[in-house]
């Protein structure tokens, strides 16, 4: 008992000694909780803004106060950014302020001479410490979720409330007792705030640091944005409550792991005060072993980021050790002052400042030189299980327009609106499993070597994040080992070098399923069918069931039948959306709001070639007749001009109308739509003459043709070119480019081409 109460005791004075502690968050957390609280209820139940609502949208007062309920839970919830800041910063006052005393002499001896044990006095503060934060917090938290219930009448969410509680403090107690740690480690207060900076900084910084340097200097290297991401949350506890925040969905469990860390670090930090020597106090480091190993795992990343600075700055080796050399020696004797507190002791552990010279040179040498063979690395095939492989060049929409995930946003006020995220390229290659290794195998070497070139010549990038290295083009490729690891590079190389691989890949099955998910498509899966030909959209009309499952079946097959050298031959004459009825829910439901839908017009659009002659016998059938929008019946002239850097002898822009049916045809014949929502760059594409051409036209631009209670599969169907109108005339612009193999001799004439003067100006294919 006596000593029960010896504990509370010694807590109540302890309390009385940080008072402001607890008055200062008490006051925060009253302003950020209950006076939020009242004036959200101010706001959401005024008399102005029911009836305001009432008239806009017709919402009740239920619903509003269902609203301003949910606009609470938000404003508490872990992702808000304003809470975990205040933790965040509760943390540092409530860690440093506990164990000031340890920084003065007079106080530690005074405490340590009290007859209790060490373990108690640490419980003591570390307790109170804690408590300072969870208890205004709760009773703040629990008055305002009491005014909200009183307020809206609404079935209150309890357990929601606690368990967003029980997450921010469990990150809350980590970040606290990470910053005792740096505490128990200093010996002066100052220190610690340094201190406390290095624990939250520096594993972030570090992993910052390796990326950087490894798009600086290593050619294949590629960065997934989410293994950064979660490496960069794992290395420091500020870092891990920032990412749980910005992912609520995994906050959960990450603030079990956060408690498990804590409890571990508590261990270590009650350790390190059992064994703090009093004398510690007014010292830099309390405890000097750790001088020397602090010492180089600061001044090592500095030094290298000053090496960084300079190269990317000025892009030489020179400059790089000279950034190397300013950032070690500056580093090196700015601790040296903090460590001795005296300017003269600038270089007074001349070993250590070897060593941390030695091993920042020795690791700027490992990226300089590719020692460890990153960029010549490629697995033997007898390691390889399978590979996956995306080629830019080979499906330039996969990214952004098939491997796409759409959802519905709903803002507060009721509207809604369609938001998407595009694949990256290591996701695809991530689970591409193709068993034919040898084809990607034979790439990467070819890759590895130019990767070799160009480091000989180029010492690795020379930006950091992004360089282009000429007519050389990107290609990822991932490699599955039979070990379970997968290894994932980024070449660059010429792709002509490697047509023969390239072409053997596309024709492979499992390829094509993976960049093509159309072909993954049942008829019951498909809610309508829409197509594109230039700027104009329309929905097929189905004659029957049965022509949704022949028109799908028919792609299916002709699209895996497609070969690269049919692409080199051809380009899309229009394009063609199978419409799931998961997209069609979609519409539907942003119909019902008014809301916008086009997303669903730009999007998902795969391309019809002049070989697919079964899906365009069978959209005839349907009445679309494939490649008849522009024709010499309804095209009266079309112009030609030059771009920029094509200008006649008054530099002016050349320019030329044909309007000879003749001509026209020929133009037709050799020009390629420009407007598709699909690509080909296989085929050479000569882009140095702007080609419009006018349409006769004699409707009305169309928003929506369909009536969903007449024709349930509705799309938004738009015209999108250009509206000219002449005297008697309305024209529709469409602008087309040339196919480079097939412009007309007449064009050549008209604007001087020749072989030479067009070659920076096609987008070639390989």
């Amino acid at each position: 008992m006596t000593s029960k109460n010896l504990f509370f005791n010694l807590m109540k004075e302890n309390t009385k000694q940080r008072l402001w502690t607890v008055a200062l968050i008490s006051l925060i957390f009253f302003f950020a909780f209950p006076v939020q609280t009242a004036l959200l209820i101010s706001s959401y139940l005024s008399e102005t803004r029911i009836d305001a609502v009432w008239n806009n949208s017709g919402q009740g007062i239920e619903q509003i106060k269902m609203q301003l309920q949910e606009r609470f839970l938000e404003w508490a919830a872990i992702d808000n950014g304003m809470i975990v800041f205040l933790l965040m910063l509760f943390a540092v006052v409530c860690g440093l302020s506990g164990f000031v005393y340890l920084h003065s002499r007079k106080k530690t001896d005074f405490f340590h001479s009290i007859p209790v044990k060490r373990e108690k006095l640490f419980a003591v503060e570390y307790i109170n410490g804690f408590l300072y934060t969870a208890v205004p917090y709760l009773i703040s938290l629990l008055i305002s979720s009491v005014m909200i219930q009183i307020k809206a009448g609404q079935v209150y969410p309890w357990v929601e409330v606690f368990k967003i509680y029980a997450m921010h403090m469990s990150f809350f107690l980590l970040l606290y007792t990470v910053v005792i740690a740096a505490a128990l480690l200093t010996g002066n207060t100052i220190v610690s705030v340094l201190g406390t900076a290095v624990f939250f900084l520096w594993g972030p910084g570090c992993v910052m640091l390796m990326l950087g340097y490894c798009t600086s200097y290593f050619v294949t290297f590629y960065g997934s944005q989410e293994k950064i991401l979660k490496l960069v949350q794992k290395t420091s506890p500020a870092a891990w409550y920032i990412g749980a925040a910005s992912a609520p969905e995994q906050a959960g469990e990450m603030a079990i792991w956060a408690v498990i860390a804590a409890a571990i670090v508590f261990l270590l930090c009650l350790m390190l005060y059992k064994k703090r020597p009093s004398e510690a106090a007014g010292r830099a480091m309390a405890f000097r072993i750790s001088q020397p190993i602090i010492k180089l795992l600061l001044v090592l990343p500095m030094a290298l980021t000053g090496s960084l600075l300079f190269k990317e700055m000025m892009g030489s080796d020179g400059w790089s050790l000279f950034g190397l050399v300013c950032g070690l020696v500056i580093t090196y004797g700015i601790i040296e002052i903090i460590y001795n507190f005296d300017f003269r002791r600038l270089f007074a552990h001349k070993k250590e400042f070897a060593l941390c010279a030695v091993c920042s040179a020795a690791v700027l040498a490992v990226f300089r030189f590719d020692l460890c063979g990153y960029d010549t690395y490629v697995p033997s095939e007898a390691k390889i299980e399978s590979v996956g492989i995306y080629c830019q060049k080979m499906d330039a929409d996969t990214l952004d327009d098939y491997l796409i995930e759409v959802e519905i946003i709903n803002r507060h006020n009721e509207y809604q609106y369609t938001s998407w995220r595009s694949s990256q390229a290591d996701e695809l290659v991530g689970k591409m499993q193709l068993e034919d290794i040898s084809p990607v195998v034979e790439i990467g070497r070819q890759g590895a070597g130019t990767a070799k070139e160009l480091h000989k010549s180029h010492g690795g990038r020379r930006k950091m994040g992004w360089y282009s290295y000429g007519d050389l083009s990107e290609i990822m490729v991932a490699y599955h080992l039979k070990s379970g690891k997968t290894v994932l590079r980024q070449y660059y190389m010429n792709l002509s070098d490697v047509r023969t691989a390239l072409d053997t890949i596309y024709s492979d099955k499992n390829y094509k399923e993976e960049v093509y998910p159309v072909l993954s498509y049942q008829a019951s899966d498909i809610a309508g069918i829409n197509y594109q030909e230039h700027d104009k959209l329309l929905h097929v009309d189905l004659k029957n069931p049965e022509m949704k499952e022949q028109i799908l079946e028919a792609y299916q097959r002709e699209l895996m039948n497609l070969t690269a050298e049919t692409r080199r031959k051809e380009s899309p004459v229009a394009a063609i959306q199978f419409k799931t009825r998961k997209m069609q829910d979609m519409i539907d439901q942003l119909r019902k709001k008014n809301s916008d839908y086009s997303l669903f017009n730009r999007k998902f659009y795969y391309p019809i070639y002049p070989s697919f002659t079964e899906t365009i016998r069978l959209l005839k059938e349907c009445g679309i007749e494939v490649g008849e929008l522009l024709t010499t019946d309804n095209v009266k002239e079309i112009v030609l001009e030059g771009r920029e850097f094509r200008k006649d002898k008054e530099g002016k822009r050349r320019t030329i109308t044909v309007t000879d049916k003749e001509k026209i045809q020929q133009i037709l014949d050799s020009s390629l739509s420009y407007s598709l929502n699909c690509s080909n760059y296989l085929n050479d594409t000569y882009v140095g003459i702007n080609v419009a051409a006018y349409a006769l036209t004699e409707q009305e631009d169309s928003d929506d043709q369909f009536d969903t209670e007449i024709e349930p599969e509705a799309v938004y169907t738009e015209e999108r070119a250009a509206v000219i109108d002449k005297p008697g005339e309305k024209y529709l612009i469409y602008y087309l480019n040339f196919d480079y193999d097939k412009i007309p001799e007449f064009v050549k004439e008209a604007f001087q081409l020749t072989e030479e003067n067009m070659k920076d100006e096609v987008r070639w294919g390989y």
